[in-house]
């Protein structure tokens, strides 16, 4: 059974950093989710303007030359709990 890739349909932009491989998933106008694996991904990407900034401001602030992000975020598929952690987490300084 072929495993049908969860980013299909959306825009996605591979960015490499120390940690491995991360993909800003987005919507076409929100940042919607971001992957990581140690290794690579095997769709090959599709990117957008929303998918490629995120790899742009990641870059920036692995390097320490952004301190914070400004992205438009849609989280998709977020409970209650999961969005309150996601805000406490946004509020960790650099």
């Amino acid at each position: 059974m072929k495993m049908q890739d969860p980013a299909a349909g959306l825009f996605h932009a591979t960015c490499h950093s120390r940690f491995g491989h991360m993909r800003a998933i987005s919507d076409g106008h929100h940042l919607i989710r971001l992957d990581w694996d140690q290794d690579s991904f095997a769709a090959p990407d599709n990117p957008d303007d929303v998918s490629r900034e995120t790899c742009r401001q990641l870059a920036a602030y692995l390097a320490g030359r952004q301190t914070f992000f400004d992205l438009p975020l849609r989280p998709e598929r977020t409970s209650e709990a999961g969005r309150f952690w996601l805000t406490a987490m946004a509020r960790i300084p650099y």
